[in-house]
């Protein structure tokens, strides 16, 4: 708009000169003689040819920008390729000036659950003890059952007291509620499709959710061989009483119940690996357990550590008192609840680990392809293992081999020094060997957290990330995601156009810190639609999104802006040629109407 501003001001001031220099001319004639000016003559005659060539501003583009933005909006939402028939999902627009902006984008920040993936989790493994069961392959759920209930008879006092142990912790330390299905079955509602899959799976093998009234819990336990059939012995019903429930959230990344049977109180965790190693009993041997989680990590399952501890009723009641006042808590609630359960969650007793399997969605590899060759570099966010992201990373093609690869994570000694030196080999591997291939970076949640608190280690970080056209964060939070968004947004030169895209409420702070959000209609409601710019059914649409509507809105934008602005010129060209024909006197070529 200035350089409008200064071409009308200098056409001004040429029609100005010449009226100045031939003057003595037209002042000749009786009906041009000026009239009674209280500025001086050039610059009297300056405003006056000035406000004459006021059409060189183009106002009408405002307008004009709309009619345009609305009718991209039209073709966005009508786009038959972009509907999911699966939920009768059309693509959706919620701001129609960002239009154009999708043909701009420099980097996509994703979720990989429910984005990615389909969000439909199946138990595959658990390990128990020092025994797996379960197998990877074709079949539907978990196929463990049958080598659970060998280990129970060949040994009921150990290894069928883990077991158990183990399966009583996931029929029970849940907030999943029980209703009746059309074909008279049970029917599980959950918080989150693990939880579901968790209840489901633990059902199949002798631990059968039946009901959930107030605070009680009732299961119905039979490991016999021949359970699911209708001969045996009947199962046994067990009633639970919850007395308090210890919410999951991003930051705790664990859920905990204190629960009494027969007289005995019991605390049934599970969360991370992360957070419940950190939990469990200092004497307690937990090599075999973390030798198990890599090997599912390395399998792109899912993980949860199962742990447990026998409460006696002196410390339960102390704990409950402090619980309750926290429940009732008029000031911040949520963090003095955090706070009480962190006083009880200690000095577990790992019972194993749980393996979900999450299968990517349908054209997710091939989108991912093309977005990349499309030069948009892809950012990775999400809250599994490092390497459950690697091998899901594999799958989905956002890495391959021909990539090198650094990774990033937190130092034993995680301090600023020790930050610096992992930075330092970073940087070896990936920018002072000159690889004549892309370049890719894992980075953990509790590396970011070190590297955000140091300025110069997060100045160093972000020239580092911008050299690779992968990044994978993993066991982030959602405050997290936003701090990268963040990062680049406004780090960046010159600011690059970003765009977020998620499908759960977590995802809600990093698609409002990007310039374009994108929201998926998933299995976790519709909080990342709610809040997004735009809304798609599944990630593959993506790709047309971006590069078709988004190549196709650009162009159009441009195209009507350089048109607007060339026919403006044209107009205001046509004036001012005409004020050598009217003697400088200020009189329009056009009317007004």
């Amino acid at each position: 708009m200035l350089v409008v501003l200064l071409a009308q001001g200098l056409l001004a001031l040429v029609s100005v000169g010449s009226y100045l220099a031939t003057s003595s001319t037209y002042l000749k004639a009786w009906y041009l003689s000026p009239p009674d000016l209280l500025l001086p003559d050039g610059l009297g005659y300056w405003l006056t040819f000035f406000v004459l060539y006021s059409n060189m501003m183009p106002i009408s583009l405002y307008p004009t920008a709309e009619w345009c933005n609305c009718w991209q909006t039209y073709f966005i939402r009508n786009d038959q390729k972009m509907f999911y028939a699966d939920t009768g999902m059309p693509a959706g627009v919620r701001s129609s000036n960002l239009c154009q902006e999708l043909g701009q984008v420099s980097y996509i920040f994703s979720d990989k659950t429910g984005t990615l993936t389909q969000n439909v989790m199946e138990l595959k493994r658990v390990f128990i003890g020092e025994s797996y069961y379960g197998t990877m392959g074709p079949h539907k759920g978990f196929n463990g059952g049958p080598s659970m209930e060998d280990d129970r008879k060949r040994s009921p006092g150990t290894k069928g007291k883990d077991i158990d142990q183990f399966l009583e912790v996931l029929a029970v330390a849940h907030t999943v509620m029980v209703s009746e299905g059309d074909d008279g079955r049970p029917k599980y509602e959950a918080e989150s499709p693990d939880e579901s899959a968790l209840v489901e799976a633990t059902g199949e093998v002798g631990w059968r959710l039946r009901d959930r009234v107030r605070n009680q819990v009732m299961v119905d336990v039979n490991t016999n061989s021949n359970r699911g059939t209708n001969t045996g012995d009947k199962a046994e019903s067990r009633t639970y009483t919850v007395h308090a429930v210890n919410a999951f959230d991003s930051t705790r990344k664990r859920q905990s119940v204190v629960v009494e049977f027969k007289g005995e109180f019991s605390l049934l965790v599970k969360g991370a690996d992360n957070v419940m190693l950190d939990r469990a009993d200092k004497g307690q041997d937990n090599l075999m357990m973390q030798n198990a989680l890599q090997e599912f990590a390395e399998q792109g399952l899912r993980t949860l550590v199962i742990g447990r501890r026998s409460l006696k009723k002196e410390e339960f009641v102390e704990w409950k008192k402090t619980f309750d006042n926290a429940a009732r808590s008029l000031g911040d609630r949520a963090a003095e609840l955090a706070k009480v359960a962190e006083e009880i969650e200690v000095n577990l007793d790992l019972a194993g680990a749980t393996a979900i399997e999450d299968k990517l969605q349908d054209g997710v590899p091939e989108t991912i392809v093309n977005l990349r060759k499309a030069g948009i570099n892809l950012w990775v966010l999400t809250g599994d293992k490092l390497e459950t992201a690697r091998n899901i990373g594999f799958s989905s093609k956002v890495l391959d081999n021909g990539m090198t690869i650094s990774a990033l994570d937190k130092p034993p000694e995680a301090d600023g020094n020790s930050m610096r030196q992992a930075l330092d080999q970073a940087e070896a591997e990936l920018v002072r060997r000159q690889f004549p291939r892309d370049k890719a970076m894992m980075v953990t949640g509790p590396a970011l957290e070190h590297i955000f608190l140091d300025e110069s280690l997060k100045q160093r970080f972000l020239a580092l990330a911008v050299t690779c056209s992968i990044v994978i964060a993993c066991r982030v939070s959602p405050l997290q995601k936003a701090q990268m968004v963040r990062l680049v947004r406004d780090s960046v030169k010159p600011t690059p156009v970003t765009l977020s895209v998620g499908d759960g409420a977590n995802d809600v702070p990093m698609i409002q810190e990007a310039q374009v959000g994108v929201g998926i209609a998933g299995r976790e409601g519709r909080q990342a639609v709610n809040n997004s710019d735009f809304s798609i059914g599944q990630f593959r649409y993506l790709q047309r999104l971006l590069l078709v509507h988004g190549r196709w809105n650009y162009r159009r934008a441009c195209k009507f802006t350089l048109f607007t602005f060339w026919r403006n010129a044209v107009q205001v060209l046509c004036i001012f040629y005409y004020t050598f024909a009217s003697g400088f006197s200020g009189t329009c070529l056009f009317e007004d109407w």
